[in-house]
């Protein structure tokens, strides 16, 4: 079965305001919950706190903003009430996407002031674009301790390991709930599942696998040479590859035979129009599943 998280809230943002969300949630918060609402009513049943860019290392009043966005979140939640949608609170990497960076006395606080926000609101957190398993190790006892269960979306361009992985499953493995890709090309996430992901022991605890589908030149992306604070728009680093549905739904196959449930959003270059239609390719392949199951 399949179980849809959100797309992406900056990229739909950045069509309005060119910064980080901060100027939607001060000065016009009801965009952002019209976002959300457009996931949900596709069939997300994850949201994700719009904090990402709120970071210490930019906004000298990031914890006031992943404050407000835990509520809005929490509301959206409270409006759709009958439908079950799980609110994730989102950890963002603590330096730029994408860079290793140092685990210092200033990176625990980041987290550790952001769980102790968020615990009350939220039902599990999701660690961000990890690129780093010194950072996720660093991270994951300061989650264990809000109780917790926790999602890990790992860049499969960084230098995490299967291996690795499987250390850290042997650790925590009852509370992860979900090892999930994103930031990277449909290939890329691919070739990263077959060579670290498709053996490790998920089943044995239960933690399900998914991706975030992305539509973002990296590239030229990690190129940009100007600061990434305040004027950066995601808008101007989108590209057109779609993902062809012959290749999704030969991944989805191999993806079948080792779990049970996939998770499946949308990050960088999948907004709202981009989501109705992965969203709506994948639920084709479900009923072309059950329907050649039933005939067997």
């Amino acid at each position: 079965m399949f179980e849809f998280l959100d797309g992406g809230m900056l990229f739909e943002l950045n069509k309005y305001y060119q910064d980080l969300g901060q100027t939607a949630l001060q000065t016009n918060p009801q965009l952002i919950i019209d976002i959300y609402q457009s996931y949900i009513d596709m069939g997300s049943e994850y949201i994700t706190t719009c904090n990402y860019g709120f970071k210490s290392l930019k906004l000298d009043n990031y914890l006031e903003l992943v404050e407000k966005s835990i509520n809005l979140g929490y509301q959206v939640k409270l409006l759709n009430k009958n439908k079950n949608i799980k609110l994730l609170g989102c950890l963002p990497p603590y330096y730029e996407s994408y860079y290793q960076g140092k685990v210092t006395n200033e990176f625990i606080d980041f987290y550790q002031n952001i769980i102790n926000v968020m615990e009350d609101k939220v039902d599990a957190f999701i660690l961000e674009t990890q690129v780093s398993i010194q950072h996720i190790r660093a991270i994951m006892p300061i989650i264990v301790r809000s109780k917790k269960n926790i999602y890990i979306s790992i860049y499969p361009n960084g230098e995490i390991t299967g291996t690795e992985l499987a250390g850290l499953i042997e650790l925590y493995g009852n509370r992860i709930s979900a090892i999930l890709l994103n930031c990277a090309s449909f290939g890329e996430i691919k070739e990263y599942y077959i060579k670290h992901i498709q053996h490790l022991p998920l089943d044995k605890y239960d933690i399900k696998f998914g991706f975030y589908c992305n539509m973002i030149d990296e590239k030229k992306y990690l190129s940009y040479d100007g600061n990434k604070t305040n004027q950066v728009s995601l808008l101007d680093y989108k590209n057109e590859e779609n993902i062809q549905k012959e290749n999704l739904y030969q991944f989805l196959n191999k993806l079948m035979v080792y779990n049970n449930t996939i998770m499946i959003g949308g990050c960088c270059g999948y907004g709202i129009e981009e989501m109705r239609h992965l969203i709506g390719l994948i639920n084709s392949y479900w009923v072309l599943q059950t329907s050649c199951k039933s005939r067997l």
